[in-house]
């Protein structure tokens, strides 16, 4: 099965999102995503819904917080900001 241009688009796309959050958040959460066909389809169809693309974001923004807060609570952190 021959992927089209618009599937290797998506694919590269997620693959270059992935890889910009596991730098980005490598001490929070590892990541050990495969880019697949699927994950390409699932990447593409949330980048063109915008009220789709809102609602990850918002959520990975609230695991963020929660990650954080878990962090400033076991590091007795808990009345500082990070910086």
């Amino acid at each position: 099965m021959t992927k089209s241009a618009s599937e290797e688009n998506a694919i590269g796309a997620s693959t270059q999102y992935v890889d910009g959050m596991r730098s980005a958040l490598g001490s929070f959460a590892p990541i050990t995503l495969q880019p697949t066909e699927e994950l390409g389809k699932l990447a593409k169809e949330v980048l063109d819904d915008p009220i789709a693309l809102q609602k990850l974001g918002d959520r990975v923004f609230e695991l963020l917080e929660r990650e954080i807060r878990s962090q400033q609570e076991r590091s007795g952190a808990s009345g500082r900001r990070l910086s």
